[in-house]
């Protein structure tokens, strides 16, 4: 005997045998938790045979289940069976539990297409059969309708047959003729799809497949689908990329999702401006830059400064409790400046890299030094006090280097790293630093965040890094790579120094995940050809492979590496040194 459960409004069936007696018995304690079915077998030894549809995924729980190569499960349109499912029979006891999972099955899409000419049926055959072959169960006339049929019972099929989801119209200037005498075939289909497309302006299951065009390029489409969106298919270079979209649609699965809906931003809440004023500035540097304009220098120049008069406005003063977060809070805040800034710097090295350029850059950063520490008659404070902006200013350069070596512009890169930054101090004096000054570490996070809301997290500020580089015009891993070369240059040119006095360094933050890697970075990668190994050495700071080698074995003896949880970097690897210049 058979035993039917029903669960999320659709029936399924499972029969359970007996080997030692005849009869069929039915499964017990069958229920339904979050869409699954947990079922129990009725005794021991029983076993467990499923149905033609075999709807289901399963997993079981006891190690060691053998299962037999599959000999009756349907091999039709759909997912193929789960391979626990792959079985002729099943031994299973008691105390096991075989949990099911309802297993969607594939969409159902009908095509209305016009008998126009071998050549354009053909497309249509192709069409359908590359759609079967991406999952989708395609109902077509050539394969569907057989002798005998009722033609007018097939096509009604796409509106009265609710497992058919979805329906093409391909739409060629024969078929688009007779959609709109409604003549042949096609105008009985028109017929019957034409109401529902007028019911609805946000109908989903019907879409129009432009394969042609008329003389002047306009697309042949049936009067009855107005001005609705359709899917062209009309020339070889659309095909592939326009298939995709196509497939998407069957399966309701857009490239673009709407995200949900959060909560509104606690800044929203504060009294204190947030947010910066200078869209207008930022807009005009951007179009006179992709125009062209000989005012471009001068527009730059205008977003960068107001970018730094804004930045007063977000030191942290006086006490807080937690300061940590009121640290990370005002990191959010500053994200969309920060992002903007990095937009308009990637623009202009990508139009004006010359050394206009290159003085408006340094100028910029060497203004964001100061806010590595406290202005005069700045009251009581601790070095928390400024992570947030040492967290601005240190990804920003450390992002606009990913973005420069990605796109192998090594000599504004270089510059960088060769330039000398001058920082003015209230205290009195100008000193010129390197690079590296940037670099920041930002014990409110590592420390302080990390240990009052329990995270056990061996770098706040490098998970926040590599979250935050999502959206960016790199990549995480050539973010790492950046920070990777930035760290070889440091520690090139603090081999180099004789005085002995401390300075800042560059710690490669992002590092922490280079064993999610493997292998050498991608230029180091590249530098396998020596001609482009003699374009990366000016970034470095070598002059060749052999000052590199030096360097990486005196880290061994006199200086450490970089280490994480007992993991050390790998500076050979992560250079690929013993490939370096190995081939022209």
């Amino acid at each position: 005997m058979a035993c039917g459960f029903e669960g999320e409004g659709i029936a399924h069936h499972m029969q359970l045998h007996f080997p030692d007696r005849a009869g069929v018995a039915p499964a017990q304690q069958m229920r339904s938790t979050e869409g699954k079915w947990l079922i129990f077998a009725p005794m021991a030894g029983a076993v467990m045979q499923l149905p033609e549809f075999c709807g289901f995924s399963g997993s079981h729980y006891r190690t060691g289940f053998d299962v037999e190569k599959p000999e009756y499960l349907r091999s039709g349109p759909g997912p193929p069976a789960p391979a626990l499912l792959q079985g002729k029979s099943q031994q299973w006891t008691d105390s096991e539990v075989l949990l099911l999972t309802e297993v969607a099955q594939p969409p159902r899409c009908f095509v209305s297409y016009s008998w126009s000419s071998p050549e354009h049926e053909e497309r249509v055959l192709r069409l359908a059969t590359e759609l079967r072959q991406s999952g989708v169960d395609v109902v077509l006339d050539k394969w569907d309708l057989r002798e005998g049929q009722d033609p007018h019972v097939f096509m009604e099929a796409m509106v009265t047959d609710e497992s058919i989801t979805k329906v093409l119209i391909i739409c060629d200037a024969k078929y688009v003729e007779r959609a709109n005498q409604r003549s042949g075939g096609v105008g009985i289909e028109s017929q019957i799809i034409s109401p529902k497309v007028y019911a609805s302006a946000k109908q989903t299951k019907f879409v129009a497949v432009l394969r042609e065009r008329d003389s002047d390029g306009k697309a042949l489409i049936p009067a009855y689908y107005g001005s609705r969106i359709y899917i062209d298919l009309s020339a070889d270079e659309l095909y592939g990329q326009n298939f995709e979209q196509l497939v998407r649609w069957i399966f309701d699965k857009p490239v673009h999702v709407k995200p949900a809906l959060g909560k509104p931003p606690e800044f929203l809440a504060d009294n204190k401006p947030k947010l910066f004023g200078n869209a207008a500035a930022y807009h005009s540097a951007i179009e006179a830059l992709r125009a062209g304009r000989s005012t471009y220098r001068g527009a730059v120049e205008d977003y960068l400064a107001s970018v730094v008069d804004e930045l007063p406005n977000f030191r942290i003063k006086g006490k807080h409790d937690p300061l940590d977060e009121v640290i990370f809070q005002s990191i959010l805040d500053l994200t969309p400046c920060e992002n903007q800034t990095l937009t308009l710097l990637t623009t202009l090295a990508t139009y004006r890299s010359d050394d206009d350029t290159f003085r408006a850059v340094d100028r910029f950063f060497e203004s964001l030094l100061p806010f590595y520490e406290a202005p005069e008659n700045y009251g009581e404070y601790t070095d928390w006090h400024f992570d947030n902006l040492k967290f601005f200013a240190h990804e920003l350069f450390l992002s606009f280097m990913a973005f420069l070596i990605k796109r192998e512009n090594f000599e504004f890169a270089t510059h960088l790293v060769n330039h000398r930054y001058y920082r003015a101090s209230w205290r009195g004096g100008v000193k010129s630093v390197s690079f590296a000054q940037f670099c920041a570490e930002t014990p409110s996070l590592n420390r302080g965040r990390n240990h009052r809301l329990g995270l056990r997290r061996t770098s706040v500020q490098a998970d926040m890094l590599k979250e935050r580089s999502v959206g960016k015009p790199f990549t995480f891993e050539q973010l790492m790579q950046a920070d990777f070369a930035l760290y070889i240059r440091d520690e090139m040119d603090r081999s180099r120094e004789t005085d002995g006095k401390w300075r800042p360094t560059w710690w490669p933050t992002t590092l922490l995940y280079k064993s999610e890697f493997n292998g050498a970075f991608e230029i180091f990668a590249r530098s396998e050809s020596r001609a482009y190994f003699e374009r990366i050495k000016g970034l470095l700071g070598i002059k060749n492979k052999d000052e590199l080698g030096a360097m990486i074995s005196s880290l061994g003896t006199s200086r450490s590496l970089p280490q994480w949880n007992y993991t050390t970097l790998p500076i050979a690897d992560a250079s690929g040194f013993d490939l370096l210049a190995t081939r022209p």
